[in-house]
Parts: structure tokens; C-alpha cells; sequence
């Protein structure tokens, strides 16, 4: 995985540098940006805190990106190697997203072993 951020003190949120990248001026390409990575975070904190406990500090996770057929191909046989992607995002600090439910998502994800 990324080691963007080692120590979480000098952890940047995504935020400032997209802010930043576009001369101090939001738009809704940030805020989208800045909505999906909390997503992520969110969830990367959940799965984090039902695997090892609630002692976590920070977390780092992937993306993993597929294509899907086109519908002409639907029916062909999948090949042996498709072409993914992936993105590593670095370190940060856990989040804990309002309603979020860690006793919930803890006995799904135990569920699912």
C-alpha cells in the first residue's frame, strides 16, 4: 500500500490540496472528490475496527477497478487476465461518519467469514 503519511501530525487532508491545486477556489469537482474519499474512509475505518478492534489510529485502503464488458460481449467468457486498475491511497486518520454503527458492521462482516 501507499505510505503517503507516516505520522498522522503531519497528515494533510485531501481537501487542502485540491483547494490549493485550483488557485484557493472550491467547485464541485472538490467537493465530490473530498465526499468520496470520506466514503471511503469511513468504510476503510469500519472493516479496520471489526478485523483488529477499536484501537485504530489510521487506515489506508485500495481501489480496484474492473471494466465491464461491453453488451455485445456480455455472453463471452471472461478473460483469464482483465485489464484492472489499481490505486493505492495512503494513510489517514480514521473517521467515524455520523450514524455510523461499528457493533453492526462488526457482526456483518463476521457474518460474511
Amino acid at each position: 500500500m501507499a505510505e503517503d503519511y507516516e505520522e498522522m501530525s503531519v497528515w494533510k487532508p485531501i481537501a487542502d490540496d485540491l483547494i490549493e491545486a485550483q488557485g484557493g477556489e472550491t467547485s464541485s469537482t472538490v467537493a465530490t472528490m473530498v465526499r468520496a474519499d470520506r466514503v471511503a474512509t469511513g468504510y476503510a475505518t469500519q472493516v479496520a475496527r471489526a478485523t483488529w478492534g477499536g484501537d485504530i489510529v489510521a487506515v489506508q485502503f485500495q481501489l480496484r477497478r474492473t471494466p465491464v464488458p461491453r453488451w455485445d460481449d456480455r455472453l463471452e467468457p471472461e478473460p483469464d487476465d482483465p485489464s484492472r486498475t489499481y490505486r493505492d491511497f495512503g494513510w489517514r486518520p480514521v473517521l467515524v461518519n455520523e450514524g455510523q454503527d461499528d457493533e453492526s458492521f462488526t457482526r456483518t462482516v463476521e457474518r460474511l467469514r
